[in-house]
């Protein structure tokens, strides 16, 4: 097998590595907030919020992709010149949009504080704060993946979670313990800018800015398939713990701390999609190539996500007393039916990643769009159990892997002909 081939598992390896150092600190940082805050109800807030604002990342969420691709594109053609003007560009848009998001979002933040039980308004408004801050990290991540600059992007990817830790521990002292968490990790946030700046200007630096010549059409076209795709995407992954927080909310402690620990499987999924990323955008492979990448990455996955399911419910008891404490010994009782949900949830994302590197969103966004209505239905006919809503959102995801990955599979075999 010769050095291209194998080029996936190579620049996957070294993004893995660096990627589990930040995903340990992830766990850290859930394990802390178990264990220091002694109060389930108090983490199912702190999770429910971390779910909100996994959602109100959309933009950034959409902005990362779209820097991606493009940033991906001229990397290929070695014409860095066209990405530090391309940078430069969306970094004003970026100023204008954060504003405005932060803005509109506020004329709403009583509502949904309202809709979370949240006895302080606060908590929302720091929350809608950082997640229009956050949208500035598109540049660097976006940049950076793009470029294929993995061991920047790495660095710069543990920078949120070692502060997150450091927010967690402040908070153990602090009266508005999740609002001090929120304000340290908006901190961080922004003192990661800096450090992102040093990372690109090492890259881009040495290079003149250069006319990029994108087409507008095509810019604008591509933007609304990534925020549809992303939409549909970002709700259906979180929308559950917002379901679960309003209509199960004695369960909800339980619940997110299962959900964490099921969501391991998700950090290894993450080192795929930012390889998988630029490599599928670059327009010089074949479809059948770009496929051939997306089944490696799902093997990987599977192969990976079935040793933590397996693990994850052999040592329930072990995970979540070291975890997160025994005050959540109780939530063992949902470790396997989110475990059989998180698994799909994590291909999901490979899928629907592929689906917008390679420009071909439709029945992606489609299908994960009809699942989050299908989610909010859902719950409103199966209230009388947790466990029963558990069990259809699972089946739910697996059905759309499968649905989605026939059709990349359809798509593969079409362009070959």
């Amino acid at each position: 097998m010769g050095n291209s081939d194998r080029e996936f598992e190579v620049k996957s390896l070294i993004v893995f590595i660096l990627a589990m150092v930040a995903n340990v600190m992830g766990v850290i940082f859930q394990s802390l907030a178990g264990h220091l805050l002694h109060d389930a109800t108090l983490f199912a807030d702190l999770n429910a919020v971390i779910a909100l604002f996994n959602i109100l990342v959309l933009p950034t969420m959409v902005t990362s992709c779209l820097i991606t691709k493009y940033t991906a594109e001229f990397a290929a053609k070695d014409e860095y010149g066209k990405i530090k003007k391309f940078l430069n560009e969306v970094a004003k848009v970026l100023i204008i949009g954060a504003v405005l998001f932060i803005l509109v979002l506020m004329l709403f933040r009583d509502l949904i504080s309202k809709w979370l039980h949240m006895g302080d308004s606060n908590i929302i408004i720091t929350a809608i704060v950082l997640a229009g801050i956050s949208l500035f990290s598109s540049i660097f991540v976006g940049g950076l993946q793009g470029m294929q600059a993995f061991v920047l992007y790495g660095i710069f990817g543990m920078i949120g979670p070692f502060f997150k830790i450091v927010a967690v521990l402040f908070a153990t002292i602090m009266e508005g313990k999740i609002v001090t968490i929120l304000v340290i990790w908006l901190l961080g946030t922004i003192i990661s800018y800096f450090i992102g700046i040093v990372f690109l200007k090492k890259k881009l630096d040495k290079y003149d800015k250069r006319k990029t010549n994108i087409s507008t059409k095509a810019l604008w076209s591509y933007l609304i398939s990534l925020f549809v795709t992303n939409v549909g995407l970002l709700l259906f992954s979180n929308i559950d713990t917002l379901l679960v927080k309003h209509y199960f909310d004695t369960e909800a402690g339980y619940y997110t701390a299962a959900l964490m620990l099921g969501k391991i499987i998700t950090y290894f999924t993450g080192s795929f999609v930012v390889v998988m990323f630029p490599m599928v955008s670059a327009e010089e492979k074949t479809e059948s190539e770009k496929f051939a990448i997306l089944k490696k990455s799902i093997i990987y996955n599977i192969g990976i996500g079935i040793i933590i399911v397996v693990m994850i419910n052999l040592l329930g008891d072990i995970s979540i007393t070291l975890l997160l404490g025994r005050e959540f010994a109780e939530c063992k009782k949902f470790l396997f039916p989110l475990s059989v949900y998180v698994l799909p949830l994590s291909i999901l994302n490979l899928i629907a990643n592929y689906a917008m590197a390679n420009k071909k969103t439709k029945i992606m966004s489609l299908s994960l769009v009809l699942g989050s209505i299908a989610e909010v239905i859902g719950v409103g006919m199966l209230q009388e159990s947790i466990f029963l809503f558990v069990w259809f959102i699972a089946f739910m995801a697996w059905g759309l892997v499968f649905i989605n990955y026939m059709h990349m599979y359809e798509n593969s075999k079409k362009a070959e002909e």
